[in-house]
């Protein structure tokens, strides 16, 4: 008897407090009912032979995928977001890349620029004649290569000026920037290097505390306030019967100077 009754108290209890309703599934914090998110209107126009329903403009509309440059191979597929020219078999063709650009900056459609006679995929993320942007070039005395759309030279984050007081050498065990009116290894250009005995004025070697109103040329230096070849230069003096001559012997350390 007592455990007929138990087990009806037992039974009883399931409904849980008065008034309270039934928990049902777990709780997971939001709404049981989530309305489905807008996708726009519907594209169910039947639509002739090869062409297909896409939406343009907010209206369902039949369009060629094979030709349409906004919805090329697929709806919304739009060939002048750098993918190409024209909408060719459903595919953005850009030049010779029949199959297009994927329309981001490593495979951009550019278009012809001077050495190029046609639309071309550039990498805008290192190309350093499209660096950033199509047609942006990296000139040699600005930076030796592009790294993320930007012109650099060398470890630097930037690139140079582009001037004789700040222009990229490439061509060196470090590639920085340099000034070539002071540096002994630099002087003038990249790689001319100065003799041990000379210093750096102006872009020019020079001998002497005196320093020359034009920049010495060629293989010339500074000797005295006049330009002439090193085997000109005796007693940091220009010998005149042989200041116009090249002086071939006497180069610097790199063979240029």
């Amino acid at each position: 008897m007592w455990a007929l009754a138990a087990l009806f108290l037992t039974a009883c209890g399931d409904d849980g407090a008065a008034g309270e309703p039934d928990a049902g599934p777990e709780d997971a914090g939001v709404d049981a009912f989530v309305p489905p998110r807008d996708l726009g209107p519907s594209c169910d126009l039947s639509c002739a032979g090869r062409e297909r329903c896409c939406v343009v403009d907010g209206e369902p509309t039949c369009v060629d995928p094979q030709s349409d440059e906004a919805n090329c191979g697929l709806c919304g597929m739009r060939c002048d977001e750098g993918r190409g020219t024209e909408c060719v078999l459903g595919f953005c063709v850009c030049g010779d890349a029949v199959q297009g650009c994927q329309g981001s900056d490593a495979s951009l459609c550019c278009p012809p620029s001077a050495d190029r006679t046609q639309n071309y995929c550039a990498n805008l993320t290192e190309d350093v004649n499209d660096c950033g942007a199509c047609g942006t070039v990296c000139e040699p005395e600005v930076a030796d290569r592009c790294a993320a759309g930007t012109c650099v030279c060398g470890v630097s984050r930037e690139g140079c000026a582009g001037t004789i007081e700040s222009t990229c050498c490439a061509d060196t065990a470090t590639v920085e920037c340099h000034d070539l009116r002071y540096d002994r290894f630099h002087c003038g250009r990249c790689n001319r290097r100065c003799e041990i005995d000379e210093s750096c004025a102006e872009g020019t070697c020079t001998i002497g505390p005196e320093v020359c109103e034009e920049t010495c040329e060629g293989s010339r230096i500074c000797c005295g306030g006049e330009c002439c070849t090193r085997g000109a230069c005796v007693d940091g003096a220009c010998v005149r019967a042989d200041a116009g001559m090249e002086d071939a012997g006497a180069e610097g350390p790199d063979g240029g100077v």
